[in-house]
């Protein structure tokens, strides 16, 4: 697949998954008071970023000199068995939480990627955790699943 198409295919792919997301956290609970956010301000956000940068990618794709270059996908089963990895990592949250969850996604996907040291796998694993902790339980008053 050539590269111009393949940017063009995936900015196009990514603006409807961000509307998608856009219209869902939409429908999130409005803050409480006016000192909130509330917990559909950083869904929103990310969601405008994604339509944003997937519109850059599109006009730079467009833009850019017509020098002929090709997407080739190197370990496909890899991308086939992370995309199944991420579906059972979204349907676990109900049941064993965001932060359990994400301890076993994070070092999976990673092995999967080719990290294999260890203090990485840890270290990735915990600073999401953290990261995760910080901006919704403590600042945004926005308790994780």
């Amino acid at each position: 697949m050539r590269m111009k198409t393949a940017e063009i295919a995936s900015g196009i792919a990514f603006i409807i998954l961000g509307v998608i997301f856009l219209f869902q956290a939409i429908h999130l609970p409005a803050p409480l008071n006016d000192k909130e956010i509330g917990p559909g301000a950083f869904p929103k956000m990310m969601a405008v970023l994604v339509i944003v940068f997937s519109i850059l990618l599109i006009l730079r794709a467009i833009l850019k000199s017509s020098k002929v270059s090709t997407v080739i996908i190197k370990r496909f089963k890899n991308i086939v068995i992370s995309m199944g990895i991420m579906i059972i990592f979204g349907l676990t949250i109900p049941h064993l939480g965001i932060y359990l969850s994400s301890a076993i996604y994070f070092p999976v996907m990673l092995l999967l990627a080719g990290q294999t040291n260890w203090k990485s796998l840890i270290g990735v694993t915990l600073l999401f955790e953290l990261f995760a902790f910080v901006i919704f339980d403590s600042l945004l008053k926005v308790p994780l699943p």
